[in-house]
């Protein structure tokens, strides 16, 4: 006798019979796995209105109805309930909703298939995985964008190994996600498209292992200066770790926001060779504040092109290039850093000549109709502490035209190498004060 799903069979009975009372209140249909495919058992539930409680077992279900308002599916949890594409399923997401308001998804794990919601409010999804799916994980789509007061929150989402992307989001209005993890998957941890969207917490999050970006918020550009624009505002990334991903640890091109209290390490590496940074905030009124970035294929920081950025008290170490870059940067503040050992990129991919600095405030890499190749004036940079570093010139680079910076307090002492000097300044209108060099 197989006692094991006998002992299962128990335990799922007897979970059911506890949340018998509040089930029925709830309106849920309660599902026992069947052994089988339990496409039909769930799809009926879901087409009658109610929402389904599903017992701790394993499921095989293909392509389910699309959930209506007011409407979920509830495990006990993502470690004990398994739902798992059914080997002759139709192609598409097992799990779907489009255009309603108040869904929940709780406590469940989906293998071998996607989620997809779109034009949808209110959605609450809580300790879900979804894992194996050939295309994208998660896809949220138009969430709440008619700009009511409702909150769509992702908690302990876990999204791993799928084929796309691990969160695929385009288009919202307040939207949480916390203590979640995107990693190993084949396009980016987690995207947000460049459309017009407000209000962005990310909180806790691990972006891991990636074949594209950890976490990515898109802006618009077109390769004019005067087009670019950055239709999503007000972000909010607290709390982060951002390790081994191809391409950029974070990216945040938004409007309005903070990067804060997180780690970018070893990301920009795809290839095998030096290539991206570990922060990218090309953007409009972002703040980089007390992060740190190590060992990334590019910049610890890059800030390349950004309107009023503040760049405060963060570490960055062992980067490929530069430690903080800031090409093109106007009205900016990149203050109490410290930038050590970086460029490390070796002979044949290391950056030489007069822009090769631990910080530096510049026309940079810009290329003709580069949307982020504007004029760089008005910027403070000051207490900063800049070490040398394996393929770096400089301590803090100044070239021609990055007009009116004042540099101030800075001590670059032995940051320069060879002919290189630990402060170059080569802008006559910038103003330098109590600056320490060797």
């Amino acid at each position: 006798m197989k006692i094991l799903p006998l002992i299962n069979a128990a335990i799922a009975a007897i979970v059911l019979l506890l949340l018998a009372p509040a089930a029925e209140a709830a309106g849920l249909v309660q599902i026992l796995p069947s052994g089988g495919d339990d496409t039909s058992a769930i799809a009926a539930a879901i087409g009658s209105g109610a929402s389904v409680q599903l017992a701790p077992g394993d499921y095989e279900i293909g392509p389910l109805p699309a959930l209506r308002g007011g409407q979920g599916i509830i495990g006990p949890s993502s470690k004990l309930t398994r739902l798992h594409r059914e080997a002759a399923a139709a192609p598409g997401p097992l799990l779907s909703a489009s255009s309603v308001d108040g869904i929940v998804l709780r406590g469940f794990a989906l293998d071998g298939g996607s989620i997809a919601i779109s034009g949808s409010a209110d959605i609450e999804i809580d300790d879900v995985e979804v894992a194996n799916s050939a295309g994208d994980c998660l896809t949220l789509d138009s969430i709440d964008e008619d700009g009511g007061a409702e909150l769509s929150s992702l908690r302990k989402v876990r999204l791993v190994n799928c084929g796309g992307n691990g969160l695929s989001v385009s288009g919202f209005k307040n939207l949480e996600i916390v203590s979640s993890q995107f990693a190993d998957n084949g396009g980016s941890g987690a995207i947000f498209a460049a459309e017009p969207s407000q209000g962005l917490m990310l909180r806790d999050v691990w972006a891991t292992g990636n074949s594209g970006h950890g976490v990515a918020i898109l802006c618009v550009t077109s390769g004019n200066p005067d087009e670019l624009s950055f239709p999503i505002t007000d972000v909010v990334i607290s709390g982060f770790f951002a390790e081994g991903n191809g391409a950029y640890g974070v990216i945040a091109q938004a409007a309005r926001g903070v990067v804060t209290g997180g780690v970018a390490l070893s990301n920009g590496y795809a290839g095998g060779t030096f290539g991206l940074s570990g922060i990218l905030i090309n953007s409009d009124r972002m703040a980089v504040v007390g992060t740190g970035s190590f060992s990334n294929g590019g910049d610890g920081i890059d800030a390349g092109g950004a309107n009023e950025p503040a760049i405060v008290g963060n570490i960055v170490d062992w980067n490929g290039y530069w430690g903080i870059e800031g090409s093109s940067v106007q009205n900016g503040n990149i203050s109490a850093n410290i930038a050590s050992n970086n460029f490390q990129a070796d002979a044949a991919h290391a950056l030489t000549g007069p822009y090769a600095a631990g910080i530096f405030h510049g026309t940079g890499y810009s290329n003709p109709g580069d949307p982020f190749a504007t004029v760089p004036n008005n910027t403070v940079i000051g207490l900063n502490r800049v070490t040398s570093g394996p393929n770096q010139t400089y301590g803090i680079v100044i070239p021609s035209q990055a007009w009116n910076d004042l540099l101030i307090g800075n001590d670059v002492r032995n940051a320069g190498q060879g002919a290189g000097s630990d402060l170059q300044i080569n802008e006559p209108t910038t103003t330098a004060i109590g600056n320490l060099t060797r």
